[in-house]
């Protein structure tokens, strides 16, 4: 008789959670502020002696997202570009055709995909190798873009920029969000929001600064240098941006954001009594052989038991079925709301203002393209702060606090 096979572990998808492991020596080059990887598993003596702190990630993210704050402050390089490419003048009669917005579409579009396909491999790779990469996507792009307006190719700027840019901007805006979260599960709503408040001010300095730059580089030259000195920045961030080191822990809450605490379940059950010994038994039964954190260190020992069957329902699911799960389908269609508007105002808010109020001087539209980033900048800023505040206060399981 044929005997059986003792079956393979079949080897972990894209799409599944692995952990981020950490060498000795990646853990030992870590205690210091700067981190210069170059080679696998390989990194320079320390550049500086300062010791990391975990405070200095909210600089670094800034910045990051600073840097990010550039594609929004897009609707300033429209007329240039469409003068430029299309021979106009700036007051030429006719203007020159809207043209180059699209390039932002295409980029808002690519960002947004990026963000999502690329997010397995930034938790698989942390935030370092990960702004290494948009980096590299971001010198491409800007390449790609530099020769294709010097030659006058719309497409060849579509693709440079929309493409590879657009991809480059969707690493680089979540890895240093995917970073905070993990350093901060003590406050996650002011490290989020502290996260990507860069994108504000970002686009408010970038708007007044393309004019200056396109002044005195020119057109043609604009994508190479504003490229180069993108790079520059990002990968002086990375060497700054990191995971925690394993196990970590900080105001009683590991990097997932869950409560935990010494006891495990037999000290916590040996509290109850015998009928909620046993309800408790068969509830957490399944999560318990899964190695999942014990329910009640999660909650404090309040959850009800419609709570902690609606916990265990979450922990069994894979990921397609949380996408297409109801809870999430209604969040991500809340964040399509919010962000849809904002792109396509942001997009083309310098024209609509220059043809709406035509007397008005540039320097006066540009202002406005700022005040709106500013006004973006406290709203990321005060609506976390205030969550955590009001969360906190009113002790909300994270569920309603979600809702």
């Amino acid at each position: 008789m044929w005997s059986r096979q003792p079956q393979q572990e079949r080897p972990p998808s894209y799409w599944s959670v692995v952990p981020q492991e950490k060498t000795t020596a990646e853990i030992e080059a870590e205690r210091w502020a700067f981190v210069v990887p170059y080679a696998p598993g390989k990194y320079c003596l320390p550049l500086c002696t300062v010791q990391f702190r975990r405070w200095m990630l909210f600089l670094a993210a800034f910045v990051v997202q600073f840097c990010n704050g550039s594609l929004f402050a897009w609707s300033v390089l429209n007329q240039p570009i469409d003068n430029f490419i299309q021979g106009k003048a700036r007051d030429s009669v006719p203007p020159a055709k809207e043209m180059a917005v699209v390039t932002f579409y295409i980029t808002a579009g690519v960002h947004g995909c990026a963000t999502a396909l690329f997010g397995p491999f930034v938790e698989r790779h942390g935030p370092r190798h990960s702004l290494i990469v948009a980096s590299s996507l971001f010198f491409v792009g800007h390449v790609v873009s530099f020769v294709s307006v010097y030659f006058k190719s719309y497409v060849g700027l579509y693709i440079g920029y929309g493409v590879f840019c657009g991809a480059g901007f969707g690493i680089a805006y979540i890895a240093p969000v995917s970073a905070l979260l993990k350093w901060f599960p003590d406050l996650r709503g002011t490290a989020g929001g502290f996260a990507v408040c860069g994108v504000g001010l970002g686009t408010a300095f970038w708007g007044r600064i393309y004019p200056f730059l396109i002044e005195s580089l020119g057109t043609e030259c604009f994508f190479l240098v504003f490229g180069l000195l993108l790079c520059l920045i990002l990968l002086i961030s990375s060497c700054i941006l990191r995971t925690p080191p394993p196990n970590y822990v900080v105001g009683g809450r590991n990097v997932q954001g869950v409560k935990v605490t010494e006891r495990r379940t037999q000290s916590v059950v040996s509290k109850q009594d015998d009928s909620t010994e046993e309800r408790v038994s068969v509830v957490l039964g399944e999560v318990q052989r899964n190695n999942f954190f014990n329910v009640f260190d999660y909650q404090e020992l309040e959850l009800g038991e419609a709570e902690i069957l609606y916990h265990n329902k979450i922990k069994s699911l894979r990921i397609r079925e949380c996408v297409f799960s109801v809870d999430f389908v209604l969040l991500y269609l809340v964040f399509v709301g919010a962000s849809v508007a904002g792109t396509n105002v942001m997009s083309r808010v310098y024209n609509i203002a220059a043809s709406v109020y035509s007397h008005v001087e540039d320097d006066d539209l540009i202002q406005m393209v700022a005040t709106m980033s500013i006004a973006n900048f406290f709203g990321q800023v005060l609506c976390p702060l205030i969550s955590d505040k009001y969360i906190t206060l009113a002790q909300l399981t994270q569920r309603l606090a979600a809702r």
